[in-house]
């Protein structure tokens, strides 16, 4: 037992381990706040509040934040919007 912590204190402090834990990227976050961007896209489609406006701009905000190449979302959904007003 005291083997076991030993070496998983050293390697919890090894520079190779802590600059790796660094470069490593949140993907899974990236995905859940594209399907909240989703849901408080559509939310907003349907009932037009500054309630919804605000948790989609705050949602859209942490999704640039999180991961630029992220941010083809708001294009898309821009493309959507564009493409709503040319049917109604």
């Amino acid at each position: 037992m005291v083997t076991a912590i030993s070496a998983a204190l050293l390697f919890s402090f090894h520079n190779f381990s802590y600059e790796y834990s660094h470069e490593a990227r949140c993907y899974s976050l990236v995905v859940l706040l594209v399907l909240i961007s989703t849901i408080c896209f559509f939310n907003l489609i349907e009932k037009r509040t500054y309630l919804s406006i605000f948790y989609l701009g705050l949602v859209n905000f942490l999704i640039v934040y999180t991961h630029y190449i992220a941010g083809l979302v708001l294009v898309f959904q821009l493309i959507f919007l564009i493409s709503l007003k040319e049917i109604y």
